[in-house]
């Protein structure tokens, strides 16, 4: 229990917020004022605050450096960069699928016949020095 002086009309709370480094999304919790003698929650709209974590971890956006290339059979692959962008704090991973563009279009490249089919997991790891 925490007394207040008479002569003051505010009261400073701290409540510790727990840090990790791992990216989550925002978190709200809330702080209320009870009744001592009833120990049932004050009425109005001012005895709750809201309280939003705002998340600091956070992980990045996965994209492709570039959206469209062309490649000749001759060169007998093609090569595309995956970027981490906007954050870099944790762990962050994605899947890279190919797939066939939809069906019934003319000169559509098929998998395995035009190139191999991949479907793999890709992880970018901790941003900060260990």
């Amino acid at each position: 229990m925490v007394s207040i002086p008479a002569d003051e009309d505010t009261k400073k709370i701290e409540i510790e917020i727990i840090e990790d480094n791992e990216w989550e999304p925002d978190k709200d919790f809330f702080v209320e004022l009870y009744d001592v003698k009833y120990c049932e929650p004050i009425e109005g709209d001012d005895a709750r605050a809201t309280v939003t974590i705002l998340d600091d971890d956070f992980p990045g956006i996965l994209s492709f450096d570039i959206t469209q290339t062309r490649v000749v059979f001759d060169d007998g692959k093609v090569e595309l960069m995956v970027k981490r962008s906007n954050g870099s704090d944790g762990v962050i991973s994605c899947v890279i699928k190919t797939e066939d563009l939809a069906p019934g279009l003319a000169n559509n490249a098929k998998k395995d016949v035009d190139y191999t089919p991949i479907s793999e997991t890709i992880t970018f790891q901790h941003g900060e020095c260990d």
